[in-house]
């Protein structure tokens, strides 16, 4: 005899698991569950079902634009944290090593200068060394523009720092390096703050105008310490063969540092000059050259 069953389909209202088929407690006997179809939590984790009540896609795909928009604001946010930290840092190390050498040659007068680089030496060295990040962060999109310009001034700090005054100490009781560091300084101490307030969009006049305006003075003073440091140091290094190699060697090559020296004056110093004035210059008119315009609209 064949069994007669009336299957019955019942949408939900509301998308919640029953906790029974029947309002009641009570089991009522012409009543039966297929286990065959029945489904449980258990079931519903194994095997995901595309339910268009529960799904939207244009929901979703709201959520994933919101959920990245704040991953980007997270991002943005660390960027700017980071470059204030960053700018404040390098503002509090330049300034220091700058009121040392201000105060101690006030007390002393011209004879501080041959003992002044010991006294700052490891602050100075230290933002110096710290200027490299400059050149990572436009590859890493940090800061706008090319690394290029940073590229050229960071090397060229880095040569005079330890390939000029580090490795020869009698260079550094000379009148020349107090002065290079004391101009290093006093650029910095404008263009960091000027960059730290930038951060968040703020522009202080005259900040802006000293950072654009006190290279003019700077940038020819700084080259030509940077030549009288170089040039007096041929002799030293003439003398100790330093960074020089001669043959015979392994590598069957010679190079001689004092002949480099003396290219470098000759042939590099004056168009390295001409680059950074030249880019200081189309800066100057690029940014003061807009603030002026936005005072007139």
């Amino acid at each position: 005899m064949k069994q007669v069953a009336i299957e019955i389909l019942i949408e939900k209202k509301d998308l919640e698991w029953w906790p029974r088929l029947t309002k009641n407690s009570e089991k009522l006997a012409w009543l039966k569950l297929d286990f065959d179809k029945l489904k449980t939590f258990d079931d519903e984790d194994e095997e995901e079902t595309y339910d268009p009540r529960l799904y939207d896609p244009s929901d979703t795909l709201s959520k994933l634009k919101n959920r990245r928009k704040k991953y980007q604001q997270r991002v943005e946010d660390f960027r700017k944290i980071y470059l204030f930290l960053y700018n404040l840092s390098q503002f509090i190390g330049f300034l220091y090593v700058l009121i040392v050498l201000t105060i101690e040659y006030a007390k002393e007068g011209p004879q501080f200068l041959e003992k002044a680089y010991p006294l700052v030496q490891t602050a100075f060295t230290f933002c110096q060394v710290l200027q490299t990040l400059e050149v990572i962060h436009p590859m890493l999109g940090y800061t706008a523009g090319s690394a290029f310009a940073p590229f050229l001034q960071v090397l060229g700090r880095m040569f005079m720092l330890f390939g000029m005054i580090n490795a020869e100490p009698r260079i550094q009781s000379k009148p020349a390096v107090f002065y290079l560091i004391y101009v290093y300084c006093l650029s910095e101490v404008i263009r960091y703050p000027y960059y730290m307030l930038r951060v968040y969009n703020v522009d202080i006049g005259l900040l802006t105008w000293l950072r654009y305006t006190v290279w003019i003075a700077l940038y020819p003073l700084g080259f030509l310490n940077e030549g009288i440091i170089i040039l007096r140091n041929i002799p030293y290094f003439e003398e100790t063969k330093k960074f020089s190699l001669f043959l015979p060697n392994k590598w069957n090559i010679s190079f001689y540092f004092p002949s480099i020296m003396r290219i470098y004056l000759l042939l590099g110093l004056f168009p390295l000059l001409y680059f950074a004035m030249t880019h200081m210059y189309h800066q100057r008119v690029k940014i003061l050259g807009r603030s002026q315009r936005q005072k007139e609209d």
